[in-house]
């Protein structure tokens, strides 16, 4: 080639790069004529339809008022009366300030530009100017906003509408916690409380069950998410008070003339943000992601990448969790006689622990059982014979009569609790059966104690019993109803379906009896879920006496779907647990993940990781759920199964919620009992009054330290699984057969407190042979740095020393344990 040709191929080369340079920009344009924003992304080219900003104003002395409404659709005012806890959440949340009712509305929709690099706008009212500045870094244009009022008031101002969605053409909107929808739901009540499609009317969300602060929109072509920077929203706990409650940001997946469109609003009207003096400058700052990709995507970038999740990895332990699950044991094998009670029903002696919680009819008598699975399976590990013999067989007592013996119901559950002072069961919240609670009061409990006593002629006869209810409660299309009245067999609020995995039960039946009716009772109920359910995404919850808000059963019907993929291979059913699984990482708060020191009340630094929600999940999400006043809870029965749906998929995220949820939580923990408090709010201040829970955490907490050891060790260890255990999640019982460790048999134990790791942050699992007296200790880094471990006997001789790589595993094999 000669110079000449070589010439002209670069000016050709370069023309063609001028040529693309001038038809693609590298900074953000602005398009008055169609009011748009040309923005260069990693993607490529986006344009953004810009529909104006919403501006709310009040005066100063602005209080929101509650509009109380609302009906189901069969014509029942919401939310009956009875209702108390969901009701106080429910009227904070229908506000004229919620409802975008309040106020004077202006639109700012004509914009100034001020500047092109960077691009800054200026749109004027007479109320007030705003000031708009943007950047772009990768797929992300970051926006800052500045309201400068023109008098005094109280002040509301959305960020611009995005509408690049139809209904017609296809949408999903996600604003975690709130909204999972890929429709409009004429029915506000169903859409706006349960969180089945969206509702058809603009809606703003506040900041507390706001999961990850983030309004996501996604359509064909372009997925839209909108977060503030981590600053903005509200923090749970600030010098030293509980701030969960606070209000700093509104989410909005509607603007206010009905659009589709992510928005966030800043400050919120009747918040003390949103009182603004005139010329007072109000500064706010945000994210819009621009992705080719679907919301999850989006949403991780938001957890990742502006909220550091990651940063939960960080989070150290003041206690093992082995060593909390031995104190746990202990704390109730010394104290059984005062937290369990015997009483008799029916001349039959049986035993439960009494319940502190509002119960329908209570006089301060009701009782009750949790976990059973963990029940038994504790005392296996233990090899507690005290146990064994002076409490189960009134426990399993206790089971056995809570079943109806007789009448059109023999097999369904009478209630969750006995009143042992007028000798009657009753349910959380009126008298009905529920299909669901013969799932799981009826054949799971009974189930797991049935792996644990396979002999058990009467234990087998009552599941059969209830599996042939639950058999005959299904409707020809595979559902149940939700619930029906023991005084005139009506179905109990008709306004709801039973959108809940009541199908596991005839999974469990098939499995303890093998009947192909169950199975196939199984198969028809779990490919009705599937239609009615996760396809839409629209859920029903499992507590009463919160009118069955979406709640921790959604993890639950992740692995009911996974255990019949597992018996049938239908791939139908792993892909409902992954669409599942996915959607149920929006009950778990991802913030705040922050490292930077808190404040108490007297100007002591605390670690802010000890007292964070990020890892946490909700109880029950939404705008009637508990965690509306009291935050997520600490029982985290889905670490287990989110270990292994990492080991499944390969998706980070399961595995950073589990250990987030697993450690760092000392602070909720209390100290004597190694029993952590239920709701955030109560830090350990509320654990010992509702011993029950220490069943479920001793199941959840043993079910996910055996996952870590399964996944860390590549297959070397392995456990076999029972059921999950009812309502609360979707942990399961371990014990009743023994596992391997590099291919021999073995069988955990607990309560043995003969070894010693030394070290807060290293988990020990102890396993025996079934053959022999020697055994294996399991050491686990909980931390993402290396760890010194020196394993020590109870005479002080080390065993093995070293360093434990971050999240890694020791297996040691020792002679006499």
């Amino acid at each position: 080639m000669t110079q000449r040709s070589i010439t002209l191929a670069l000016g050709l080369l370069l023309s063609a790069c001028a040529l693309l340079h001038a038809r693609t920009p590298k900074q953000i344009v602005y398009r008055p004529t169609d009011n748009t924003l040309v923005v260069p992304t990693t993607h490529g080219q986006v344009r953004l339809p810009l529909n104006g900003q919403h501006l709310f104003v009040a005066d100063t002395d602005f209080k929101p008022q509650v509009i109380d409404t609302f009906k189901t659709t069969h014509n029942i005012h919401f939310i009956e009366d009875n209702f108390i806890y969901p009701r106080r959440a429910w009227l904070n949340n229908i506000t004229n300030v919620s409802l975008l009712t309040a106020g004077t509305h202006v639109k700012l929709q004509t914009y100034h530009v001020l500047s092109r690099q960077p691009l800054t706008l200026k749109a004027e009212s007479q109320w007030a100017d705003v000031y708009l500045r943007f950047s772009v870094n990768g797929n992300s244009l970051f926006v800052s906003q500045t309201l400068v009022p023109k008098q005094d008031g109280c002040y509301s101002l959305s960020t611009p509408s995005l509408p690049i969605a139809k209904p017609q053409t296809g949408f999903k909107a996600v604003i975690p916690g709130y909204v999972h929808a890929e429709w409009i739901n004429p029915d506000f009540v169903s859409a706006y409380v349960y969180e089945h499609g969206m509702p058809n009317k603009p809606v703003v969300y506040q900041d507390k069950c706001a999961t990850t602060p983030v309004s996501i929109l996604q359509t064909q072509d372009l997925t839209i998410g909108i977060a503030p920077e981590r600053q903005f929203p509200r923090k749970p706990y600030l010098n030293g008070e509980n701030t969960h409650a606070q209000w700093n940001v509104g989410y909005g997946a509607m603007d206010v003339e009905g659009k589709l469109s992510p928005q966030l609003y800043y400050p919120v009207l009747g918040t003390p943000k949103a009182a603004l003096k005139k010329g007072q400058k109000l500064h706010f700052a945000y994210r819009i992601i621009l992705s080719k990709n679907n919301w999850y995507d989006v949403y991780k970038q938001v957890i990742y990448g502006m909220y550091s999740f990651d940063d939960m990895r960080k989070a150290t332990n003041e206690q093992p969790l082995t060593t909390r699950i031995n104190k746990i044991y202990h704390y109730m094998r010394t104290q059984s006689t005062k937290l369990f009670r015997k009483a008799e029903c029916e001349g039959v002696p049986i035993c439960a622990q009494d319940y502190r919680g509002g119960v329908h009819g209570a006089n301060n008598d009701a009782m009750k059982n949790a976990d059973y699975g963990a029940m038994w399976m504790t005392v296996r590990m233990a090899n507690d014979t005290a146990l064994a013999n002076d409490l189960l067989p009134y426990v399993r007592n206790f089971k056995l009569k809570q079943q109806f013996a007789t009448g059109k119901y023999a097999g369904a559950p009478q209630g969750q609790y006995f009143l042992w002072k007028s000798k009657r069961w009753v349910e959380e919240w009126g008298e009905h059966i529920e299909p669901i609670a013969i799932t799981y009061y009826s054949l799971i409990d009974v189930a797991n104690m049935l792996l644990f006593e396979p002999n058990d002629t009467a234990l087998r006869a009552s599941l059969r019993t209830s599996a042939n209810l639950l058999l005959t409660m299904q409707r020809q299309d595979g559902s149940w109803p939700l619930g029906v009245s023991l005084k005139d067999e009506t179905d109990i609020l008709p306004d709801l379906k039973d959108l809940r995995p009541t199908f596991y039960g005839m999974y469990v039946s098939y499995k303890m009896l093998g009947d192909d009716k169950y199975l196939q009772a199984a198969m028809r109920g779990a490919n009705w879920f599937i239609a009615h359910a996760v396809r839409p995404t629209a859920l029903v919850g499992v507590c009463g006496d919160t009118r069955f808000a979406p709640d921790f059963a959604t993890a639950m019907s992740v692995q009911a779907l996974l255990d019949m993929h597992q018996l049938t291979g239908d791939v139908r059913y792993k892909d409902a647990a992954l669409d599942m699984a996915r959607y149920f990482t929006t009950y778990i708060y991802t913030h705040p993940a922050d490292v930077t020191p808190l404040k108490d009340k007297e100007g002591r630094s605390l670690n802010p990781l000890q007292y964070t929600q990020a890892g946490l999940a909700c109880e029950h999400i939404g705008v009637i759920g508990s965690a509306n006043p009291q935050g997520p809870i600490l029982l985290s029965s889905f670490a287990g199964m989110f270990v292994r749906l990492y080991q499944q998929t390969g998706d980070v995220l399961f595995l950073d919620m589990a250990r987030a949820a697993a450690n760092g939580r000392d602070r909720f923990v209390e100290p004597e009992s190694g029993i952590a408090a239920y709701y955030w709010a109560h830090f350990n201040k509320v654990a010992l009054p509702y011993p029950q829970h220490a069943w479920w955490q001793l199941g959840w907490l043993t079910d996910y330290l055996v996952a870590e050891a399964e996944l860390r060790s590549k297959g070397r260890i392995s456990f076999p699984r029972g059921f999950v255990t009812p309502k609360v999640g979707p942990h399961k019982v371990l014990g009743f057969s023994a596992g391997t460790i590099d291919g021999e048999n073995v069988e955990l134990t607990i309560g043995n407190d003969s070894l010693s790791c030394h070290n807060a942050n290293l988990e020990l699992l102890v396993a025996r042979s079934t053959k022999g007296s020697h055994g294996y200790a399991i050491v686990m880094n909980s931390t993402n740095r290396p760890t010194q471990m020196r394993l020590t006997n109870a005479s002080g001789q080390c065993l093995k020393a070293g360093l434990v790589p971050p999240f890694g595993i020791e297996i040691v094999k020792l002679k006499n344990i």
